[in-house]
């Protein structure tokens, strides 16, 4: 059987070739030098391809976070993150991009929509008007006098975290706080969302496994009800859960040994949102200014804006005074987020830190081994250094190192 060379097919290779390398080619051309957001300063990998973000959260395991932050001690206070994404770093650009006003649409960017949100639930609803009515509906549930009802929900739940962790005296050894704390946490939530179900501080190990599994797999939502009472139960249940429930044992830990900066984060990841028919003006301290077309995605990332060096001074030390110091600090914390899509149960997520917080603070001292007799009840922190509460990654939820037993205390009667 003889071959035939045909001329026609290495032609429409050839044509094929072209055409291929002529987009790309386009597309990098474009992303480097046409685009309107070619003038924000940034790494050329970031500004080029999002697998420079993907590398960096998926082969680097969440690392992302921390890669932004060092691009803004490098480029500024406004970097390019992505070809589609700028990120800026200023708590005075929060009220701007993040506004209570009804009259500025915000809508949610997709990188943030098609994260884990059902289509249908409240915390995916991309349009500004439709995301208004929808929280509408569920506004009044968590109003402060709604709030203060709950009250003896977490007051009977701070009494039993008291009562097993009254047990773990007994027995002497050591207790994974972080646990404990999730599950109280926990039982809140699903009081005040479902009115029942078994509840985690009376199980053995206080559901560990759970806990231990959620921490580094975010809250799975993608089979969220996208009722509005299904949102108002699971949805609150999950995002109230992770936000919150380290704070009472990190707390714990900066108290002891007076570690941790003003916080750790709270909310989750970075918060891309885009300002449809509205360009935005950034103004830097130094005079310089950026116009950020219509439509363009931005966001903060919060562990990094709620560590500003310029406005906290010294963040990563725990000096809880510098808001009494300063009262205008707490407009600029965005661990709840800010403006329209605030978190909605902010107001539950306080009344429970200053529940078990302060109540932890007030029940036991901190273990003196100079005495021979302590004075009441005692907490002694265990083998526990800073990176087991730091957050070392960001997966939705910010875990910490890989493999850390997190916050470790014995406590004594």
């Amino acid at each position: 059987m003889t071959l035939y060379y045909s001329p026609g097919w290495a032609n429409l290779f050839l044509l094929v070739t072209v055409i291929i390398a002529s987009y790309i080619l386009g597309i990098v051309a474009y992303r480097l030098y046409l685009s309107p957001l070619a003038r924000i300063p940034g790494p050329k990998l970031a500004a080029l391809t999002t697998w420079y973000n993907a590398y960096h959260d998926l082969w680097r395991g969440g690392q992302y976070v921390w890669v932004v932050e060092e691009m803004h001690r490098k480029y500024g206070p406004i970097v390019r993150v992505r070809p589609d994404v700028i990120h800026i770093n200023d708590p005075a650009f929060i009220e701007k991009l993040y506004t209570q006003s009804p009259k500025h649409r915000r809508e949610k960017y997709w990188t943030t929509l098609q994260t884990l949100y059902s289509l249908r639930s409240i915390l995916a609803t991309q349009d500004h008007d439709l995301h208004r009515r929808r929280r509408a509906a569920l506004n009044p549930f968590f109003s402060q006098q709604n709030v203060r009802r709950l009250d003896p929900i977490i007051s009977d739940t701070f009494a039993n975290l008291l009562r097993r962790m009254g047990g773990w005296a007994v027995v002497g050894s050591p207790v994974r706080m972080s646990i404990p704390s999730r599950a109280a946490v926990k039982d809140v939530i699903q009081a005040c969302a479902f009115g029942e179900g078994e509840k985690c501080l009376e199980m053995e190990d206080c559901s560990s496994g759970f806990f231990d599994l959620s921490s580094y797999t975010g809250a799975n939502s993608s089979s969220w009800n996208p009722l509005l009472l299904a949102q108002l139960g699971y949805g609150q249940c999950a995002s109230n859960y992770h936000d919150n429930s380290g704070a009472p044992s990190c707390d714990l830990c900066k108290v002891c040994r007076g570690v941790g900066g003003p916080s750790r984060g709270g909310g989750s990841r970075r918060q891309d949102h885009t300002c449809p028919g509205e360009g935005l003006v950034y103004e830097a301290l130094d005079g310089k200014f950026c116009v950020i077309p219509a439509g363009t995605a931005m966001g903060m990332w919060v562990p990094i804006l709620n560590r500003t060096p310029d406005l906290y001074g010294q963040p990563n030390l725990f000096r809880p005074e510098r808001y009494l110091e300063n009262p205008k600090l707490s407009k600029y914390l965005m661990s709840f987020s800010k403006g329209g899509r605030q978190c909605l149960g902010m107001g539950l997520a306080y009344q429970e830190l200053y529940t078990f917080t302060a109540g932890l603070v007030r029940r036991y001292n901190i273990y003196d081994p100079s005495k021979k007799h302590q004075d009441g009840p005692t907490l002694e922190l265990y083998q526990t250094i800073r990176e087991d509460i730091a957050m070392h990654a960001d997966h939705i939820v910010m875990p910490p190192r890989e493999g850390s037993p997190g916050l470790r205390v014995i406590t004594r009667s």
